[in-house]
């Protein structure tokens, strides 16, 4: 078993004896250099005496230890501002920056003690002799636990993002969860510190680079997707804001693919309607919706998806739309039921999309069915059952248009409903004239109804008594036509005159 304060710390307790041997260990992490048990349990106690026994030694610790991160990151900086294709650039930062982040989730974990005496009054030297068996023996087994950490660093480094540290995450995600080592004030200095001295510096670079990239993969040109990832996960894993660790992410490259986005389809939605036409536009605009949706997973946080949703139906369906709705009315009457499904499906992405296409359907019905009842007026006017089964042709016919055009949607079938109504109690075909019961120098007023209850009440009629139409159906037929019968019904306004006529009938059998 090894034994924490070993060696040439045995009996060294200030920051001037310790430390020189301790930052040696420190640049072997840095640099992604094998750490042997010993060292990286002598360099938990080596801080912890420090810390302990020198009044300033937490912050001289801090400072030193800033000032080789920072040497470190200058250096990365060089490596990355050196290059000069936009790929090259992209790679090596990506190099740096995963290298830097996974020691960020290991150089924290000797430095808790620091941490504790940053936060908190140093012991005076009374109460030190007190605590310190105990505090030694905290340190010790912290060493003991991270020791693992220690010896398989290198390998850790060499593994990439997709190794998780102990007491860290992943690069490659967030974690929910905060760890100590996610709340570490030395985390956050290396974080803070890359920030300052490399990305602010490049991130601009970075962001074009990326977004190159984005732009030849809708282009259909050669691209690597990893190399977006890549500078993706620094962004996300870069902030040390603990109340918004997607900050620098969402201010930047969130931002950045947004407005790369809008520029590319407002150049191409241009293009496509000009040499293609509107129809095969929207067919280019569904489409273009469904990839974007799958290379959002790719490229960006789930926090973004819904904020690049409402991106692309503005620049591909919210700016066209009176283009794209000018088609309607004319796909309607065609019964053109896939293209309106598609169009459909497209304004029902933006807000209040699809009420033009709910008035453009209601003038249809009415439109439609009032020709439809009026070409055939000479024979309905006299046949109760005809009118009543080209009623129910029409209805089915509006009902199969809402069902394929437009799923079913409710607001669909409200629109079918109250244009319908309007069909069956109009007055143009038939005109059935009762009293008001107001009188005019005598003479009583009429008001004109729909002939259609009187009809749909002589249908009924025929369907229960013994008639030439009812001895020819079955008894499960006549049901399912007296239920045909109440579906109009429902439309119907004066369901009064109804009443009037099948007692009347009821009287007469």
């Amino acid at each position: 078993m090894l034994k924490v304060g070993t060696g040439q710390t045995r009996g060294l307790r200030s920051f001037e004896e310790v430390w020189p041997e301790k930052r040696l260990i420190v640049l072997k992490l840095l640099n992604q250099e094998t750490v042997s048990q010993l060292e990286w349990q002598e360099l938990f106690y080596g801080v912890h005496l420090v810390c302990l026994w020198d009044e300033k030694g937490a912050a001289k610790i801090y400072d030193c230890l800033r000032a080789d991160i920072v040497d470190f990151i200058v250096h990365a900086q060089r490596k990355v501002q050196s290059q000069r294709g936009e790929q090259a650039l992209l790679t090596t930062y990506i190099v740096e920056w995963r290298k830097f982040f996974t020691q960020s989730n290991y150089l924290p974990l000797p430095f808790r003690q620091l941490e504790q005496s940053l936060q908190f009054k140093v012991p005076t030297s009374s109460s030190t002799s007190a605590s310190s068996s105990s505090a030694a023996s905290t340190s010790a087994n912290a060493a003991s636990t991270s020791t693992a950490a220690g010896p398989s660093t290198s390998a850790a480094a060499a593994a990439g993002p997709t190794s998780s540290p102990p007491g860290g995450s992943s690069s490659g995600g967030n974690s929910s969860k905060k760890t100590n080592t996610d709340e570490s004030i030395v985390r956050k200095l290396m974080l803070d510190s890359w920030n300052e001295n490399i990305f602010r510096d490049i991130k601009d670079r970075l962001q074009e680079s990326a977004m190159k990239i984005v732009h030849a993969e809708r282009s259909g040109d050669a691209y690597d997707a990893q190399l977006v990832i890549g500078v993706r996960e620094s962004y996300v894993n870069l902030c040390s804001n603990p109340e918004d660790k997607l900050q620098i992410y969402r201010e930047n490259f969130e931002a950045a693919y947004l407005k790369a986005t809008s520029a590319f389809y407002r150049l191409k939605t241009t293009e496509q309607q000009q040499a293609n036409g509107v129809l095969a536009f929207m067919r280019y605009a569904d489409a273009k919706l469904r990839e974007e949706e799958a290379r959002a997973k790719r490229y960006l946080e789930p926090s973004s998806y819904a904020v690049l949703a409402q991106t692309c139906v503005k620049v591909l369906v919210g700016d066209h739309m009176n283009t794209i709705i000018a088609e309607c009315a004319a796909l309607i009457k065609e019964y053109e039921t896939e293209k309106l499904n598609l169009m459909f499906r497209l304004l029902d992405r933006v807000q209040d999309g699809v009420e033009p296409m709910l008035r453009d359907l209601e003038s249809h019905i009415v439109t439609a069915g009032l020709a439809d009842m009026l070409s055939a007026s000479d024979i309905i006017t006299q046949d109760s059952e005809k009118y009543v089964e080209r009623l129910l042709e029409l209805f089915n016919k509006f009902s199969s248009l809402v069902k394929y055009a437009f799923n079913d949607d409710p607001r669909f079938l409200t629109a079918r409903d109250k244009a319908f109504k309007t069909v069956v109690n109009d007055t143009s075909v038939f005109k059935l004239e009762l009293p008001t019961g107001l009188t005019n120098r005598g003479v009583k007023s009429v008001a004109p109804e729909s002939k259609c209850p009187e009809l749909l009440a002589n249908y009924c009629d025929m369907l229960l008594r013994r008639t030439p139409l009812s001895k020819k159906l079955t008894s499960e037929q006549i049901d399912a036509r007296l239920r045909d019968v109440l579906l109009v019904l429902k439309y119907v306004n004066n369901k009064d005159v109804f009443m009037r006529y099948h007692k009347v009938h009821l009287t007469r059998r």
